[in-house]
């Protein structure tokens, strides 16, 4: 039973390991679709302005 409970332990250790590193990921990558966002958009305007 205590084996069981052992690696019942481990299993949600890990699960939760994956689950912290996929949420980081995750916020990483937001971040930095959201950085490029604002340069694309930053640039297009700054072009747009040009032309005008």
């Amino acid at each position: 039973m205590a084996s069981a409970s052992i690696s019942r332990r481990i299993f949600i250790t890990f699960a939760s390991l994956a689950a912290a590193i996929c949420v980081l990921f995750a916020c990483i990558t937001w971040l930095f679709a959201a950085i490029t966002e604002d340069d694309v958009v930053k640039q297009v305007m700054h072009e747009e302005a040009k032309n005008i």
